[in-house]
């Protein structure tokens, strides 16, 4: 089954975050939907390099962003100038793929990795590891408190089943499953034959 989501319910996902400094309240932090960018072996260095100055300014307005926000003695500690540095390199290689991928045209949602815990990880199993993930908050109907006006639309758009060989069954079972959650998602059969050999 491919379940196909509305962006702007996605844009809008949160995830709670410990607070950075005992005390302080639990923070919802949003995350990020990023377009997969699809590298090959023959990436040009001034690529790499134009890449490495766009995470540097962009780690330096998100070290001030965060400074103005937590107002830290530790602001100055070039130590949580490099951690804001890491933590955009390592969403930047999150939104990296080998070229032969390019077909999926694949998006992603990232969690800023400043606010998350160890504690706050959950895993499940994948073939022959273990993966590990927070859980996220997505909004539930497509709609900001500023748009009340439009017919109620679901975060999940569509569903498209197959192939399968009880497509009849796998349908009804999917239907059902969404009626159940009161959810208002289009199915479609996959038209993608199915092949029993």
């Amino acid at each position: 089954m491919a379940i196909g989501f509305r962006v702007n319910s996605l844009e809008r996902a949160t995830f709670k975050a410990k607070p950075f400094r005992r005390g302080d309240n639990q923070k919802s932090m949003s995350a990020r939907l990023c377009k997969v960018k699809y590298l090959g072996p023959n990436s040009l260095e001034s690529d790499i390099d134009s890449e490495i100055d766009e995470m540097a300014r962009e780690a330096d307005s998100e070290f001030n962003r965060l400074c103005k926000q937590l107002d830290w003695d530790a602001c100055a500690s070039m130590d949580f100038r490099g951690a804001v540095f890491a933590g955009i390199t390592r969403m930047r290689a999150s939104t990296r793929k080998h070229e032969s991928f390019s077909n999926e045209c694949e998006y992603r949602l990232l969690a800023e990795p400043l606010g998350i815990d160890v504690d706050e990880l959950k895993f499940r199993p994948v073939r022959s590891t273990l993966v590990p993930y927070i859980e996220l908050s997505i909004p539930t109907t497509d709609l900001s408190p500023h748009e009340k006006r439009r017919p109620h639309q679901d975060f999940i758009a569509e569903a498209v089943i197959g192939p399968t060989p009880n497509e009849d069954l796998s349908v009804q079972a999917v239907q059902a499953f969404f009626r159940k959650h009161k959810m208002l998602v289009d199915i479609q059969p996959s038209r993608i034959p199915y092949r029993d050999f």
